[in-house]
């Protein structure tokens, strides 16, 4: 019968030290978590103030400006060209990642609101929706196929006139 009762009593702290551990492991995952989502954060951050500095050089609008003055982008000069296409790129780089991380749930609700929000307004008057139109139809491919639906959904949100 003592050994029935000292069986018990093992059995017992074998349970509450599984309990015990599980709470702890809960506690790590979502500690963990919350760390992954801040770092995603701030990685958005930083990249979206990288470009904002460059982009406060007047240099790198030249392209940008001499090419919303043209009626055929493809008459554009070549470095105009390859500068707003990679200018594009980058944006799109930076929204499909983003993108990802939203899906996989690194990145929180209101964060990517705001990412969308970003992505309007990138398109909000003619010239500019007339240059992310151009550079996605050469671009498109190279990203993830949810991105690309989800982009192709907001140009179809705010057609090219």
């Amino acid at each position: 019968m003592e050994s029935s009762r000292v069986r018990t009593w093992a059995e017992a702290a074998g349970l509450i030290a599984v309990v015990v551990s599980l709470v702890f492991v809960g506690f790590e995952i979502r500690q963990n978590s919350a760390a992954l989502r801040a770092a995603t954060a701030q990685s958005m951050s930083d990249a979206s103030m990288e470009f904002n500095l460059a982009m406060a050089d007047p240099a790198a609008w030249a392209g940008v400006i001499r090419m919303t003055e043209l009626d055929d982008l493809s008459n554009a000069r070549r470095e105009d060209r390859f500068a707003v296409v990679s200018l594009m790129r980058w944006l799109f780089q930076h929204w499909s990642s983003l993108h990802w991380h939203y899906l996989r749930g690194d990145l929180d609700r209101e964060l990517w609101d705001g990412v969308r929000r970003d992505m309007k307004l990138s398109i909000a008057d003619e010239d500019s929706l007339r240059l992310v139109h151009w550079a996605w139809d050469q671009s498109r491919p190279i990203y993830h196929e949810e991105f690309q639906r989800l982009f192709d959904q907001i140009l179809v949100e705010r057609p090219a006139r």
